[in-house]
C-alpha cells in the first residue's frame, strides 16, 4: 500500500518549466539569455552571488597577449 504524497517534486518541476516556457514564448535566444542574466543579477540567492563574482572576475581580466592582426 502506498501513501499519497503531499508534495510531488516532479509535478513542481513540470509546473515551473511550463511557466518559464510561457514567460519566454516569442523571445529570441539572445533575449532569453539576457532575461536569465538579468534575473541572476537581481537575485540574492547564494548561487547567483557566486555567478556575479565569476562574471565580474572574467570581465575584469586583462588579456596578457594581444591578438594578432
Amino acid at each position: 500500500m502506498t501513501k499519497s504524497k503531499a508534495f510531488d517534486a516532479v509535478e513542481m518541476k513540470n509546473a515551473i518549466q511550463a511557466k518559464r516556457h510561457r514567460d519566454r514564448a516569442g523571445l529570441s535566444d539572445e533575449q532569453v539569455r539576457q532575461s536569465i542574466a538579468q534575473r541572476l543579477r537581481a537575485s540574492d540567492h547564494p548561487l547567483c552571488r557566486k555567478w556575479r563574482k565569476i562574471e565580474d572576475f572574467q570581465s575584469s581580466r586583462i588579456p596578457t597577449i594581444a591578438p594578432k592582426a
